[in-house]
């Protein structure tokens, strides 16, 4: 469905990026006061846009953010070289940085925006807000100063503006994912001018219209080059795998690109490199040989030429970081060509593996050990003691999930969903866990309730199992917290499905943060919670297929603006249907096989 995809693009784009956020810097006690002029350019500027506060309340969860909405604190008759994102010359009091990443913004920037009063900027982070299709002004190309541009994922159109490349001390430009085309003679320009560019990332960007062979023009500086999905047709140019500098090289999703390696003796610097959903041959074996110094490498939805070979990978002594993912290999999981001792993430999801998950070795707990495919032998790994992902969703492993995997220190994300795994879920050792997906295995037993010690855990899907148990008052506590006996989840919680099993009890209150909460065809009985009206950030509510009786709470009507799911099927609930009032976004609305009675909205 549209609202379940459209949440785990928002949890994919996070997790595949881990987009790093700088600090906002502040003047020290000895600094000069902000320039007036600055002052109130910033605050005009401020002025021009609105604010979304809820998708600052989601941003500051989902993203560990500080301070999101930097802009909403900005008061006059302060200084603001104090407030958040801005950041001043120590000396003349100038404004020289604004980075408004995660701003909540909302507006479109006009030619004639204060923002570009201010003269000398020399960064500019506007990434992750939603400028209404703005197009990029020409006036961009007057900030003489800059030497860092990012526009990413801000909503901005049409054709990148040419005078950017009068920014010619640039250092760093990101416009990745934006609906923006970039035409020849702007790259030419760009690539004339700004000699000293290090960072070019255009992910998402139209350049259907460039020659692969004229990025053999960019700077010689330039360390990192992301292309995703930028429509790049052509022959990509065998010198770019040679350049001395570059260390980061993404090309994925440029279907129409080829790529042939050199093919004598030769070895590139590249530490980082990404050929995922391209049709570009993967010789396995040459690539290894020709890219030593990789930590890491991503070659989801890829061709290769030999199949189910990933023994190559063991002489990739560096590696960190590695995505197999959607491809169609087979067999047992190859753990002693994966250098798990190092890895920090590892996704092999939507293969065809099978089998066990190794165990800790009976005479040597540092180690995993594993049967060999070709003997009798048992083999041994090191155990990933380094994982902050592992990703083997959609495979076909079987067996009860090891001891090791709960006790990860640094684990993130888990997600061993729609595979054939049986058993009870243990108990996690640590409390860094942040999206945890065992959905659709045959798991059985309670739900572990060291699950609600995980401070930070936004996404829990469990849904499509036999778990059962009681989801009582003191099992949705914080467990620190012992005299604490509501009905609570963690407070970061975005996502919570755990539909389809056996789970028997009252409706548990979520926080407010919840935007996705699922308990349909389980075994719930007593009624709806009024404070359930309190999760105000709701977009989807199921409920369905349960016992639940007697009246709907009054407020159900009216607690979210957002609501675009509600359904309360197949229960034992009765009374009138609430006055909606202040929903304006429900699609889809379901209370058939109930006792209620009134119109529906």
């Amino acid at each position: 469905m549209v609202w379940f995809s459209r949440f785990y693009l928002l949890l994919f784009l996070f997790y595949s990026s881990f987009y790093l956020l700088s600090s906002p810097s502040t003047s020290s006690p000895t600094s000069p006061l902000c320039h007036p002029d600055d002052t109130s350019a910033l605050l005009q500027f401020k002025n021009s846009l609105s604010f979304s506060e809820l998708r600052c309340e989601r941003e500051h969860i989902l993203y560990e953010l500080a301070s999101p909405c930097q802009a909403m604190s900005w008061k006059n008759g302060t200084d603001c070289c104090r407030w958040d994102g801005v950041t001043c010359d120590d000396i003349t009091g100038h404004v020289i940085g604004l980075n408004l990443t995660f701003g909540g913004l909302n507006g479109t920037i006009q030619s004639n925006s204060s923002l570009f009063r201010l003269a000398h900027l020399k960064s500019l982070v506007l990434s992750e807000n939603d400028f209404n299709g703005s197009q990029i002004s020409s006036e961009f190309g007057k900030f003489e100063n800059m030497m860092h541009l990012d526009l990413f994922h801000s909503n901005f159109s049409g054709q990148v503006a040419p005078e950017i490349s009068y920014l010619s001390k640039l250092h760093t430009i990101d416009l990745s994912w934006n609906d923006l085309r970039l035409e020849a003679s702007t790259l030419k320009r760009i690539v004339e001018n700004t000699t000293n560019l290090t960072e070019l990332s255009l992910s998402g960007v139209d350049m259907s219209s460039i020659a692969p062979i004229s990025l053999m023009n960019l700077s010689s500086s330039l360390t990192s080059l992301r292309l995703y999905y930028s429509r790049l047709q052509g022959k990509f140019p065998q010198g770019m795998f040679r350049r001395p500098n570059l260390q980061v090289l993404y090309l994925d999703g440029n279907a129409n690109l080829s790529i042939s390696f050199p093919k004598y003796n030769w070895s590139s610097p590249l530490k980082k490199l990404s050929l995922s959903s391209t049709n570009i041959p993967i010789d396995l074996l040459y690539l290894v040989k020709c890219f030593q110094n990789l930590n890491a490498l991503f070659l989801r939805n890829c061709h290769f030429t030999r199949s189910n070979d990933l023994l190559p990978l063991s002489n990739l002594t560096k590696l960190t970081r590695l995505d197999l993912s959607y491809n169609n290999f087979s067999g047992q999981i190859p753990w002693n060509s994966l250098n798990l001792g190092q890895l920090t993430y590892l996704n092999l999801a939507t293969n065809m593996f099978v089998g066990h998950l190794p165990e800790i070795c009976t005479n040597n707990s540092t180690k995993l050990c594993f049967p060999s495919n070709s003997s009798n032998d048992q083999l041994e790994v090191s155990l990933p003691l380094y994982l902050g992902n592992l990703n083997l969703f959609g495979n076909l492993l079987n067996g009860s999930i090891p001891t090791w995997v709960y006790s990860l220190p640094s684990l993130k994300l888990l997600d061993l969903s729609k595979n054939q795994f049986t058993g009870s879920i243990n108990e996690f050792h640590s409390c860094s866990l942040e999206l945890l997906y065992l959905y659709q295995n045959r798991l059985h037993g309670h739900i572990p309730r060291s699950l609600f010690q995980q401070v930070n855990l936004r996404s829990l899907h469990l849904g499509s199992n036999s778990l059962s148990g009681v989801l009582g008052f003191d099992q949705f506590s914080k467990l620190n917290k012992s005299s604490c006996r509501t009905r609570e989840f963690p407070n970061s919680l975005l996502f919570l499905d755990v539909s389809d099993n056996q789970l028997q009890g009252l409706v548990p209150i979520p926080p407010p943060s919840l935007i996705f909460f699922s308990m349909s065809n389980n075994q719930l009985t007593g009624n709806i919670p009024s404070q359930i009206c309190n999760a105000s950030s709701l977009e989807v509510l199921n409920l369905s297929n349960n016992s639940l009786n007697g009246s709907l709470p009054p407020c159900l009507g009216n607690f979210s603006e957002n609501l675009s799911v509600l359904d309360l099927w197949k229960n034992r609930l009765q009374g009138m249907i609430p006055i909606f009032a202040k929903v304006k976004s429900l699609s889809i609305i379901n209370f058939n096989d109930n006792q209620l009675e009134g119109p529906l909205p």
